[in-house]
């Protein structure tokens, strides 16, 4: 499990774009899990 900070900063990395209000909470679902990253942003989630 990865801090909040951590995770949205690899999510930034990684998609390269902040991640919106409901991919956090979907982040936060999986515990922050840094594997579950781009899953959570390939739901389209707005």
């Amino acid at each position: 499990m990865a801090t909040k900070e951590k995770w949205i900063d690899l999510f930034e990395k990684a998609v390269g774009r902040p991640p919106r209000v409901l991919e956090i909470e979907e982040g936060q679902k999986s515990d922050f899990d840094l594997k579950a990253i781009k899953g959570i942003s390939a739901m389209g989630l707005d």
